[in-house]
């Protein structure tokens, strides 16, 4: 499993994986949940919401789509 993407939101993130899933990549969301505390903790690369792909070998295609949703 490799991260490829760090979202600005959970929103962001799950809008990512719904397209990325559409092509046909096993992916997840991880780290939603810690949007509630952001208050009480610093907010980073390590806190934010990131999408990760199931599949190693998927990663190139994955990271071309997400740089084209932009």
């Amino acid at each position: 499993m490799k991260k490829i993407f760090s979202a600005q939101n959970s929103i962001e993130a799950h809008f990512s994986r719904g397209k990325l899933l559409s092509e046909g990549i096993d992916c997840c969301v991880q780290g939603e949940y810690l949007e509630g505390v952001a208050g009480g903790i610093p907010v980073g690369a390590e806190t934010a919401c990131t999408v990760w792909v199931q599949n190693d070998e998927d990663e190139p295609k994955a990271l071309n789509i997400i740089k084209n949703l932009s």
